[in-house]
């Protein structure tokens, strides 16, 4: 297996309040109100490549693509795939991509993001299996837009850069898949966004419940997870603490197989100790858990995700690494 080179930089934001244009921001006149929303990362480059096969960019960044809601209100969030436009300045010796369906986004829209939250998705890149492109360097954008009752968004682009080996992979290591034969792009999971409140500590303790919704004509196993992520990664509502304890969430059950054209639901469960010290985690007035449901995706090994977020708010006058004041 060829290893594959990445490169991730920074972080794009675009915010609407005046006429300004600035490296990686955006600004749009609107009102004295600002509406701004950020994507986790500008530029990705991934080298090395291989036609034939499907790659789960979340697995090769190590964190999903992400689009959070900076703006003091709620709105809707749209993600695109989009080709350089004729005025794009393209990386020496890249190509726009010849057709923008090599790129899958299992769930594009978004509705009801509050302000501190995100719309997080994976995105699956497929290689077609043809000798042509042995050698090529593409380039391509994934873009977010705010979806709102204003006549004016905003939208926010983060590059991805693509170079092919010239080197054809063994059969065996080809996996490439159509979008419409990836069994997560017909997989939902509901409600999105998750808010516990009063919540214990000592305890297991039931939070609520998600409901998976299978509408493909198959079986399909899911699998929850509570994922690790740097802080940076996630933006985050103020005064809750990023997930660098996702072993605090618990799931039941925590693998499911979901019959055809079925629904199922799994509960969701609380377990912090009584009291920890952790001086990054203080203080906090709660936790924001990150929840994959993991779809199983032949040839991709951390299959295809659906992600969920989750609030927790302690219950008054417990200690996280000190005490707390709440509000």
């Amino acid at each position: 297996m060829r290893k594959i080179l990445l490169t991730v930089s920074g972080m794009s934001y675009a915010c609407a309040i005046m006429l300004l244009v600035m490296t990686s921001v955006i600004f749009i006149h609107r009102t004295a109100e600002a509406l701004c929303i950020t994507n986790t990362y500008a530029v990705v480059e991934m080298n090395n490549l291989q036609i034939g096969k499907t790659y789960n960019l979340s697995q090769i960044t190590r964190f999903p693509l992400s689009s959070a809601n900076r703006d003091s209100g709620t709105i809707g969030l749209m993600f695109t795939v989009e080709y350089p436009s004729a005025g794009d300045s393209l990386r020496t010796g890249y190509e726009p991509i010849p057709d923008v369906s090599w790129v899958t986004i299992p769930q594009s829209r978004f509705s009801n993001v509050g302000f501190g939250s995100s719309a997080i998705l994976d995105v699956l890149l497929t290689i077609p299996d043809d000798k042509q492109y042995l050698g090529k360097k593409y380039q391509f954008y994934l873009s977010s837009y705010s979806v709102t009752g204003d006549p004016i968004g905003v939208g926010v682009s983060g590059k991805i850069l693509i170079s092919i080996s010239d080197a054809e992979p063994d059969h065996a290591e080809k996996n490439a898949v159509k979008p419409e034969n990836v069994p997560g792009t017909k997989i939902k999971s509901s409600p999105y966004i998750l808010e516990a409140k009063d919540v214990p500590l000592g305890q297991k303790y039931s939070i609520g419940k998600l409901k998976i919704a299978n509408d493909n004509n198959c079986d399909v196993e899911c699998k929850p997870e509570s994922l690790k992520l740097q802080p940076t990664l996630v933006y985050r509502r103020p005064s809750y603490c990023n997930p660098m304890h996702p072993e605090f969430l618990l799931f039941e059950p925590d693998h499911i197989v979901i019959p055809a054209k079925k629904e199922a639901e799994i509960e969701l469960f609380t377990n912090f100790p009584k009291e920890f010290e952790d001086p990054v985690l203080a203080p906090c007035q709660g936790f924001i858990f990150i929840v994959r449901i993991q779809v199983p995706q032949p040839g991709v090994d951390s299959g295809l995700g659906i992600y969920n977020i989750v609030y927790v708010r302690m219950r008054e006058k417990e200690k996280v690494g000190a005490e707390i004041n709440f509000k």
